[in-house]
């Protein structure tokens, strides 16, 4: 794996440049950049620091982001399959239509995070928190939501996922109600 600076990402991205697969930035400090259309398959994004990034349209598959701060982040209609998001900060990100197949958010921080038409099939969101998260059109076939918290999630259509005991419902119940 490459290791690339940010000075020389950034200005290879403003020549046009869009394909950085398999690049090493752990541990940046991307606060508030544009990486819109970028490539980023495969790369080890550990431990960045994403806040307020414009990361619309982006291509994270396969791309290690565990414990990243993407928190106030945009990732519209972004490709996250097989993407490893543990222990991710998403408070307030707009996943947006994001594609997140097979993606590993166990313990990620999606408090408040826009998750509208998103495909979340085969994602563990193992003791993930998705309070107040919006979740209107998003599907969610065969994801792991044991031991997640949905307290005032919005717009949740979980059927098809994985429930049991230790999941918090949007209405603060727990998953192994009664209907």
């Amino acid at each position: 794996m490459k290791t690339i600076r940010i000075k020389d990402l950034l200005a290879k991205y403003q020549d046009g440049c869009r394909d950085f697969r398999g690049v090493s930035l752990k541990g940046a400090n991307l606060f508030d950049c544009n990486l819109q259309n970028v490539n980023l398959e495969g790369s080890d994004l550990s431990n960045v620091y994403f806040c307020y990034a414009k990361l619309g349209r982006v291509n994270l598959n396969d791309a290690t982001l565990e414990a990243s701060n993407l928190s106030s982040t945009i990732l519209h209609s972004a490709q996250l399959q097989r993407a490893n998001l543990q222990h991710c900060n998403l408070h307030q990100a707009s996943l947006y239509a994001a594609d997140l197949q097979q993606a590993n958010l166990v313990k990620a921080n999606l408090y408040t995070a826009d998750l509208r038409q998103a495909n979340c099939n085969g994602a563990k969101f193992h003791r993930a928190n998705l309070q107040h998260a919006t979740l209107d059109q998003a599907s969610f076939i065969g994801a792991d939501l044991r031991g997640c918290d949905l307290w005032r999630a919005k717009g949740a259509d979980l059927s098809g996922a994985f429930i049991d005991h230790t999941t918090i419902l949007p209405d603060g119940h727990r998953g192994d109600r009664k209907a």
